[in-house]
């Protein structure tokens, strides 16, 4: 995972494309009967347990894994989300997989391709990303935008006026976020972002995070503060009409940089920050 910094967005258009209300290809209706809380997890970041078990102990409504695969076993009314991690050899079976079990695990919404900006991660092109959306819409899902490092950055707005452009269609902005624990910091970039895009957000990815930590011993900010954060923020989100979804990442029980923001302990339990989790949102 790449260092992140926080937005650095102006307070108008930056293009002509952040005035426009929606794409002009037709959306999907929205349905969301389900709630903003959820979680991303894989294999990869979290502790030795079933993925059921950290649903049901912070009280998630979805899950992602940056895959097309669900998980064995989900709780019910926990919804899973899949994406397209990036452009690649296996875009059309990963597609069509989405297709064909769609109806069998009842999709409302396809995620777009993870930061496609980051060599480390989805390293995709925009002129890529862009020809390979429209077998995205033929899933006939609503469809989340590529969530790139930061959503303001030349990638995304590069793809997104190529997606006016193009007349092709994004239903939400996924965005990802790693800053300190500031409220309010954080709120005014979700609707700085909302603003820029005029689309609803799920923001895909977020946590506290000091990225200038090697160790646990060495992160400025301690668990309970991050806490303190989650307790303070979830209400907030769960009140903006401009949210839909949240999912917070939890960098498994070890490492520097987002050991202040663990849901879990090593034993699987929840830690004072998942405590905060399940309590907080809806």
């Amino acid at each position: 995972m790449k260092r992140r910094h926080f937005l650095s967005l102006s307070s108008g258009c930056l293009l002509p494309l952040a005035c426009k209300p929606q794409s002009p290809a037709t959306a999907p209706e929205t349905t969301l009967p389900i709630g903003k809380k959820g979680l991303c997890l894989s294999a990869k970041n979290r502790p030795p347990h079933e993925v059921s078990d950290y649903l049901e102990a912070t009280a998630s409504h979805w899950i992602y894994n940056w895959n097309t695969a669900p998980p064995e076993i989900l709780p019910a009314r926990v919804a899973y989300t899949p994406m397209i991690y990036q452009v690649g050899k296996r875009l059309d079976e990963q597609v069509s997989r989405v297709k064909r079990e769609k109806d069998r695990h009842a999709y409302r919404e396809l995620l777009g391709f993870n930061e496609p900006d980051a060599e480390t991660q989805g390293n995709t092109t925009v002129e890529a990303a862009l020809n390979a959306w429209p077998m995205l819409e033929a899933t006939g899902l609503r469809l989340g935008s590529p969530a790139t490092v930061h959503p303001d950055n030349e990638w995304m707005l590069a793809f997104m006026k190529g997606i006016e452009q193009r007349g092709l269609r994004v239903d939400f902005i996924c965005m990802h976020s790693y800053g300190g624990p500031g409220v309010d910091s954080l709120i005014r970039k979700i609707e700085k972002v909302h603003e820029l895009y005029r689309r609803p957000v799920w923001i895909t990815e977020f946590a506290v995070a000091d990225w200038n930590a090697k160790t646990p011993d060495q992160n400025r900010f301690q668990p309970e503060k991050v806490a303190e954060f989650v307790s303070a923020l979830l209400p907030r989100l769960e009140a903006m009409d401009i949210v839909e979804r949240y999912a917070w990442f939890t960098g498994g029980v070890s490492g520097g940089p987002l050991s202040c923001s663990q849901l879990f302990d090593e034993d699987g339990s929840l830690s004072v920050v998942g405590e905060a989790y399940r309590a907080a949102g809806a």
